[in-house]
């Protein structure tokens, strides 16, 4: 078979995909990334051969544009969900003449897409091959990434956008799904082939402490480097100061930004780290605090770890908001952020065993989950 994996421009949509491409190669069909922007060389990195479908296109400044109007004041669902979809058009729009000329060159016998591409599933359709869908967390039906694509499908001379993709890989597992209110869509329609999630962060050096526990409590607080999830440094700030006054170590990633100035001197139980692995660092904590982006969600999950979501909006889709329903962590929105808030919910988090169970739960639940191998066989039979 063949099969080519058709990927939104950001690490979140790619990382995900991972271990299925890996799997597939290893099983040894023939597969080809098609991605642009920032995914290219992570991909490459990754040991994934890639095609960027979009090389002379921007496609960075829709991601920049965006994270500054989903931070707009009094945005109401409706308003937060349409500027996502006409963001993801745009982009789909971008990149959707690279990726039909990648494949009617490269002939796959599948696209699979992750939920942000729509543009994966018209591909699919021009070729008459089928379309899969790869979820990359919480289900997110197609129709949210065909929102707005109708004018890039006409110019395609496509009359009726595709409804439903052929084939879902889904790695959430039905405890989640049991609170997850995204879909709003009859997802039944579709054949399924579950596959447990293997969180990939890309490779790298695991210092010897980041191996094992220490004397303290551990908290990862892990919130990006872009304004929309440290709130120009200011969330970051009194997440570390507040997590800093427990008696527990402070591991705190910053990625490519830094740490803001309010938080010198640093505390003395707080260690910073440009990045390590999450997939490693994880089993030996206590807590997470993160931006509720789903890589990190769906990170703690396999680890078994209680979460302390901070999200950069109000609005919904809230994946956040099935960890809370699951038991398996708590929220604190920007707009209530202190560092005493942050203590409290931190507290509860580290000192109700609950939490902890219902993470383990979460944990043992996606392990008995089909691996990639096993999902890559079972797509394979029924589309093949």
């Amino acid at each position: 078979m063949r099969y080519l994996y058709a990927v939104m421009p950001g690490l979140s949509h790619l990382y995900p995909l991972v271990p299925s491409v890996r799997a597939a190669r290893l099983a040894g069909h023939d597969v080809l990334v098609a991605t642009s922007g920032g995914a290219v060389g992570p991909a490459a990195g990754a040991g994934l051969p890639v095609v960027d479908v979009a090389q002379d296109r921007e496609i960075a400044p829709v991601f920049d544009r965006l994270l500054v109007d989903v931070l707009r004041p009094g945005l109401s669902d409706e308003e937060l969900m349409g500027l996502m979809g006409a963001a993801f058009a745009t982009i789909g729009d971008r990149m959707i003449d690279g990726l039909l000329s990648t494949a009617l060159e490269w002939r796959p016998d599948a696209v699979v897409y992750e939920p942000g591409l729509a543009g994966g599933l018209i591909t699919a359709r021009r070729l008459g091959v089928p379309g899969v869908v790869h979820g990359v967390g919480l289900r997110h039906p197609t129709s949210w990434g065909m929102y707005g694509m109708g004018p890039t499908a006409a110019r395609l001379g496509i009359a009726e956008l595709p409804e439903h993709p052929d084939v879902e890989v889904r790695i959430s597992p039905d405890s989640l799904e049991e609170h997850n209110e995204a879909p709003g869509e009859d997802l039944s329609v579709v054949a399924e082939v579950p596959m447990r999630a293997c969180p990939f962060n890309g490779g790298g050096e695991v210092p010897d402490w980041a191996l094992s526990r220490g004397d303290r409590p551990r908290v990862v607080v892990t919130m990006g480097s872009s304004a929309a999830t440290t709130g120009e440094g200011r969330v970051l700030a009194d997440i570390v100061r507040g997590a800093a006054g427990l008696d527990v170590e402070v591991v705190v990633t910053t990625g490519s930004g830094g740490l803001p100035d309010a938080l010198d001197p640093l505390p003395k139980n707080v260690r910073v780290v440009s990045w390590l692995p999450l997939s490693e660092l994880l089993p030996v904590s206590d807590a997470v605090v993160h931006h509720a982006g789903m890589g990190t969600m769906f990170a703690a999950y396999a680890a078994g770890v209680p979460q302390l979501s901070v999200p950069p909006t109000g609005g919904r889709p809230a994946p956040h908001e099935v960890t809370e329903a699951r038991g398996a962590g708590l929220t604190v929105q920007p707009g209530a952020l202190t560092p005493d808030g942050v203590a409290a919910a931190l507290r509860d988090l580290l000192d109700d065993p609950g939490y902890a169970a219902a993470s383990r739960e979460v944990a043992a639940e996606m392990a008995a989950m089909p691996g990639p191998d096993a999902a890559i066989d079972r797509l394979t039979r029924l589309i093949g």
